[in-house]
């Protein structure tokens, strides 16, 4: 299962995970919000997930599937 399934496959389980939240669940101790931040881009600017929020530190983006 690629990166791109795997978060699609989450954010479907579990809607509303940051981008930080995706990668811990995804990566463990190694998961860091970088090593998902262009999946997550991807997924979205492809219309199979959608991105809430303003994206800072008070109102992070989460995704959700469409």
């Amino acid at each position: 299962m690629t990166v791109h399934e795997q978060i699609e496959d989450l954010v479907g389980r579990r809607p509303g995970l940051t981008e930080a939240e995706i990668a811990s669940v995804l990566f463990g101790a190694e998961g860091y919000q970088q090593r998902v931040n262009s999946d997550c881009r991807w997924l979205v600017g492809q219309g199979r997930i959608a991105r809430r929020g303003e994206g800072g530190p008070a109102d992070p983006f989460r995704y959700h599937l469409k």
